[in-house]
C-alpha cells in the first residue's frame, strides 16, 4: 500500500475510495488509506505530459501495426477477411 501511495496509478488509488477500517493492529492504517487517496501534485505535469504523448504516438502505432497484420496476411494469401477478424 506505501507503493501504491507513492506511485500508483489513479486505478490503483480509486481501488481504495470509500475505505474505512474497522479493526486493524496495525498503527496508522487509516492515515495510508487517505495518503492513498490524496493526489499526488508533483507528478502531475509528468502525468498529463505522458497521456497525451500515448494518445497522439499510440494510436499511430495501433495504426502501423493492424497495416503490418494485413500486409503480411495478404502477401501470403490468406483472404482479407481472415485478417481483419470476420472469417
Amino acid at each position: 500500500m506505501k507503493k501504491v501511495a507513492d506511485i500508483g496509478s489513479d486505478a490503483a488509488r480509486f481501488a481504495f475510495e470509500g475505505v474505512k477500517i474497522a479493526f486493524s493492529k496495525i498503527d496508522g492504517l487509516q492515515e495510508l488509506i487517505d495518503s492513498i487517496m490524496t493526489y499526488p501534485v508533483k507528478d502531475k505535469q509528468k502525468k498529463i505530459y505522458n497521456f497525451f504523448y500515448q494518445q497522439r504516438h499510440g494510436d499511430g502505432l495501433r495504426v502501423k501495426a493492424r497495416a503490418r497484420e494485413i500486409n503480411t496476411c495478404s502477401t501470403i494469401h490468406y483472404p482479407i477477411w481472415s485478417c481483419l477478424g470476420e472469417g
